[in-house]
C-alpha cells in the first residue's frame, strides 16, 4: 500500500491476485478496484500453498501523476530458480487507466521513479 504524494488517495496492490485498489481518502466508500482476471481470490489454507501461486504486484511506487507497480507473474519457485531474468512495471493513472508497461532488463525487488528526468532507479 502506498499513499499519493498529495495525500488525497492511496493505492493497494495485491501480491497473490492481479488487482489494484485505488482509494480516495476523502471518501473511503468510493474504492476503485481494478481486476485483470475473472476469477476469485485464491483460497489459501496452508502457507506452503503460496509458493505455487504466481506473485503479481510485488511493489508499488506513486507520484502525483502515476502509479508504478512492479509486476512478476511468476511463482516464488520460478523466481528463485534463476530462469526468470526480467520483470516489468505497469503504469496506471490515478483514475485507473493503464498507461504503459515498462519492460525491465533485469530482476529487481524495489524501485523509485524520477518523472522529471524520466528515470527508474
Amino acid at each position: 500500500m502506498e499513499i499519493k504524494p498529495d495525500k488525497t488517495s492511496l493505492v493497494q496492490v495485491y501480491e497473490l491476485y492481479k488487482a489494484i485498489g485505488i482509494i480516495p481518502l476523502n471518501d473511503l466508500q468510493k474504492r476503485l478496484l481494478l481486476k485483470f482476471k475473472n476469477e476469485q481470490f485464491p483460497a489459501i489454507t496452508k502457507i506452503q500453498e503460496t509458493a505455487n501461486l504466481p506473485l503479481q504486484y510485488m511493489r508499488v511506487y506513486t507520484t502525483d501523476k502515476y502509479i508504478y507497480a512492479l509486476y512478476a507473474g511468476k511463482t516464488v519457485n520460478e523466481l528463485m530458480s534463476g530462469k526468470v531474468t526480467k520483470l516489468s512495471v505497469h503504469v496506471f493513472g490515478w483514475d485507473g487507466t493503464a498507461r504503459c508497461e515498462l519492460q525491465l532488463n533485469r530482476l529487481i525487488n524495489c524501485f523509485c521513479v524520477d518523472e522529471e528526468n524520466t528515470v527508474l532507479y
